[in-house]
């Protein structure tokens, strides 16, 4: 039904609702959905992510990567339930996902999930685009499992 979610939507969902338009389904039944389905996809990155070895250098970006995918994809479901909009861009912008992440979490640990976000986004971007990067991808293979878990 809704691929991007808009406060726009959310306001539409509620009207027809009102007007019994949705068929025996409620607003907060489709918005529900659509932030499990969210939750899923993060899940289904971190599953892969834990199926790879980071002891198989061959794994090593693609743990990463899919750790920074599962904790990206949790924090939009967050916020999609919060402010019942979607978020999509990563990073450096205003309504990106990691700084509207850091505005309605400003407490010091929403700041630690801030920043453990933009610098696994920061990762990322440097072992999906960067052929040869120098540094040691088991250590942050093993770190990205260990924290996506905990996101």
């Amino acid at each position: 039904l809704f691929d991007r979610f808009s406060q726009r939507d959310y306001v539409l969902l509620e009207h027809l609702e009102a007007h019994g338009l949705l068929a025996g389904t409620t607003a907060n039944d489709i918005f529900e959905t659509l932030v499990r389905a969210r939750m899923r996809l993060a899940g289904e990155h971190l599953a892969f992510a834990l199926s790879l070895a980071p002891t198989n250098p061959a794994h090593r970006r693609q743990i990463i990567s899919r750790c920074y995918y599962a904790m990206h994809h949790s924090a939009r479901a967050v916020l999609l339930y919060r402010n019942h909009r979607e978020y999509i861009i990563h990073s450096n912008d205003r309504d990106s996902v990691i700084e509207r992440f850091s505005r309605i979490f400003p407490d010091p640990d929403g700041q630690r999930q801030r920043r453990m976000l933009q610098d696994w986004h920061d990762l990322r971007v440097d072992v999906d685009y960067n052929p040869s990067l120098a540094s040691d991808l088991l250590t942050e293979a093993q770190l990205a499992q260990q924290e996506a878990q905990r996101s």
